[in-house]
C-alpha cells in the first residue's frame, strides 16, 4: 500500500545516537496512566454499595468505612462508569497510535481484576456489531488504516502476531496447532528486532477488516473458562502486535515501529472465584505472573534497584521494551465500583499509581537505505576535501606571513614584531601539539577502560546468565519439593485419621469386651449361687 504519513511531531532536542543502523532521537516520557471504572452489574447492586468516587477528571477516590476519611489515587485520567469506548479511545489511546505510524513504538495494556472490563475494553463486546461497542483494538486498526491512506508518498507494510501466555507457556492464536509445541517459541533479542519471539506466525494485513478477521480468529482459541465472578474468563495474557514499516523514496529511508496491545489476565481471589483443581492451578500462575510484572514496575520505581528482573516471567520479558524502554505506552486499569472487591479494587489502583512514575524513553525507528549511507559518506568526503583545501590556503597565507610577504625589506620594529608573533604562534602550535597527544592518551585510557569495562559487564551477563538457569533449576526444585512435602502432609492427614478411627474402633471393642465380661462373670456368680454346697 503506498500512503504519505505526517511528519513526526515536535520533541525536545535531544543527541542522535547510532545503534547498529538504526537512527535514534529519544525523548524521556512517564506511562500514561488511565483509570476506568465499570458500572455495577446486578450481582453488586444487591449485594454492595458503592466504593469508588470520581472527584475530577483525574482523580478516583475510595471511600472509606470510617466517616471522612478516603483513598485518592491521580491519574492522567479518570473515566466513570457512563464514559463510552470512544471516550476511552480518544482520550487515552489515539495519540499512542498516532505516534506509533510516525515510527514510535506503543503500547496499550489493560489491567485490572477478574471481571472488571479489561476484554471489553480491548477487544469490545464480541458477540454485538454495535459501533459504540467496538474495542480499542477495532480502534486502533482502522485510525492505523486511515492515517496510511491520507497521502500516497510513502509505502507502508503492515503484519500482525497474536500470542497468549498460558500457564507460563507461549501459544500461538493465529495456528491452532501450535498448543502442544512449546519449544517452538523462544524469546530472543536482536539490535534492529528489539526483544521478539521467535517461530510465531506472522501476518500481512491492507485493511482494518482482515486485521479484525485476524484478531477474532485467534480470540476463538483463546484460553477462557468460567468463574463464580466472571463467566467468560481470559486464563491467559493475550498479546496481540502489529508491526509497520513505511518506505520514503524521495528520503531513501525505511520506518520501522511495533505496538503491542495486551489483555491481561484478571488477578483472583480463589475464595470469591471458587476455583479448583485445573482452574485453581491457572489462577495460581495468573498470579503469579502478575505479581513478577508488579515486582518489575516497584523495581523501575523505587530508585534503589540495580536490577530488573525482566527474566523472571515471559510476560515482563516481552514487555521489557514498554516497561523502561523504547516505548510510548498506556496503561488502562479497569476497576468493580462495587465495595463487594474492595481489597481488589484498592490493590488495582495502587498498581497503576506507582506504574505511572516509570520513565519510558521512546525514539523515531529509522533504517537508513545503503543508497542514503553512500550519499552520506560522499557527502563527508566532499566536506574533507572542502576543509583540505582551507586547510592549505590557511598555511599558505601563515608561510607568507612568515617570509614578510615575499621577502620586501621591513622596518627593524617591523622584523621584532613578526618575530615576537612567529614565536607566539610557534608556542600556540606546541600548546595545540601537546593538547593533541593528550587528547589522544586519554582517549587511549578511556577506550581501554570501556573495553575492560564491556569484558566486565560480559563477565557479569554470564554470571548472570548462569545464575537465572541456577534459579530456574532451583524452582523447579522447589515445586518438586513443595509437591513432596504437600503429598506428604496428606498422608500424614490420611495417616492420623485412620489411628483416629482405629482408637475409637479400639475403645468401642474395649468397652464391649468390658460389657461382655462384666455379663459373664454376673453370671458365673449367679450359677455358683445356684450349686448346692455338701
Amino acid at each position: 500500500m503506498s500512503v504519505s504519513s505526517p511528519s513526526p511531531s515536535p520533541s525536545s532536542p535531544s543527541t542522535p545516537r547510532t545503534r547498529s543502523r538504526l537512527t535514534r532521537l529519544g525523548t524521556e516520557n512517564n506511562i500514561k496512566v488511565v483509570c476506568r471504572i465499570r458500572p455495577a452489574n446486578d450481582a453488586e447492586i444487591r449485594r454492595g454499595g458503592t466504593l469508588l468516587s470520581v472527584e475530577s477528571e483525574t482523580v478516583v477516590s475510595v471511600r472509606s468505612k470510617e466517616p471522612g476519611l478516603a483513598l485518592d489515587f491521580d491519574f492522567d485520567r479518570v473515566f466513570p462508569e457512563e464514559s463510552s469506548q470512544d471516550d476511552v479511545y480518544n482520550e487515552s489511546v489515539r495519540h499512542t497510535v498516532e505516534d506509533f505510524v510516525q515510527g514510535y513504538n506503543g503500547t496499550i495494556l489493560a489491567y485490572g481484576q477478574t471481571g472488571s472490563g479489561k476484554s471489553y475494553t480491548m477487544m469490545g463486546a464480541l458477540n454485538n456489531s454495535e459501533t459504540q461497542s467496538r474495542g480499542m483494538i477495532p480502534r486502533i486498526s482502522e485510525t492505523i488504516f486511515e492515517n496510511c491512506r491520507k497521502t500516497p508518498e510513502l509505502t507502508y507494510n503492515i503484519s500482525v502476531s497474536f500470542m497468549e501466555i498460558y500457564m507460563e507457556q507461549i501459544h500461538d492464536l493465529l495456528d491452532p496447532y501450535s498448543g502442544t509445541d512449546h519449544t517452538r517459541f523462544l524469546i530472543q533479542e536482536d539490535k534492529n528486532e528489539g526483544i521478539y519471539v521467535r517461530g510465531l506466525t506472522e501476518k500481512s494485513v491492507s485493511s482494518p477488516h482482515d486485521l479484525e478477521s485476524l484478531l477474532h480468529e485467534g480470540l476463538a482459541i483463546r484460553t477462557m473458562s468460567s468463574t463464580q465472578m466472571n463467566a467468560d474468563s481470559s486464563r491467559s495474557h493475550a498479546i496481540f502486535q502489529i508491526k509497520l514499516r513505511s518506505v520514503s523514496p524521495t528520503k531513501k529511508s525505511t520506518i520501522k515501529s511495533s505496538l503491542f496491545l495486551v489483555d491481561l489476565a484478571g488477578s483472583e481471589k480463589v475464595n470469591k472465584t471458587g476455583a479448583t483443581g485445573h482452574s485453581l492451578e491457572e489462577a495460581k500462575k495468573i498470579n503469579s505472573s502478575l505479581s513478577r510484572l508488579g515486582t518489575v514496575i516497584y523495581a523501575l520505581t523505587d530508585g534503589k534497584s540495580a536490577h530488573i528482573p525482566y527474566r523472571d516471567s515471559k510476560l515482563t520479558r516481552i514487555l521489557q521494551e514498554a516497561l523502561g524502554g523504547n516505548s510510548r505506552t498506556t496503561l488502562i486499569v479497569t476497576c468493580s465500583p462495587s465495595t463487594m472487591n474492595e481489597n481488589e479494587t484498592i490493590s488495582t489502583l495502587r498498581f497503576g499509581a506507582r506504574a505511572k512514575n516509570i520513565r519510558n524513553v521512546a525514539h523515531i525507528n529509522m533504517e537508513l537505505s545503503p543508497s542514503q549511507m553512500k550519499e552520506r559518506m560522499e557527502q563527508l568526503e566532499i566536506d574533507n576535501r572542502v576543509q583540505s583545501v582551507y586547510i592549505s590556503r590557511l598555511e599558505q597565507e601563515l608561510g607568507q606571513w612568515r617570509q614578510g610577504y615575499g621577502g620586501a625589506s621591513l622596518q627593524s620594529s617591523e622584523s621584532d614584531e613578526i618575530a615576537l608573533r612567529d614565536n607566539k604562534i610557534a608556542e600556540l602550535e606546541n600548546t595545540v601539539l601537546t593538547m593533541k597527544m593528550e587528547s589522544l592518551k586519554v582517549a587511549h585510557e578511556e577506550e581501554s577502560k570501556m573495553f575492560k569495562l564491556e569484558n566486565t559487564l560480559r563477565r557479569l551477563n554470564d554470571k548472570l546468565s548462569d545464575i537465572e538457569l541456577i534459579n530456574s533449576n532451583l524452582r523447579k526444585h522447589l515445586i518438586i519439593t513443595e509437591k513432596l512435602i504437600e503429598a506428604r502432609d496428606n498422608r500424614i492427614i490420611k495417616l492420623e485419621h485412620f489411628i483416629a478411627n482405629q482408637r475409637v474402633q479400639v475403645q468401642t471393642e474395649s468397652e464391649s469386651f468390658e460389657s461382655k465380661l462384666a455379663h459373664l462373670k454376673e453370671k458365673i456368680d449367679a450359677h455358683e449361687e445356684t450349686i448346692p454346697i455338701g
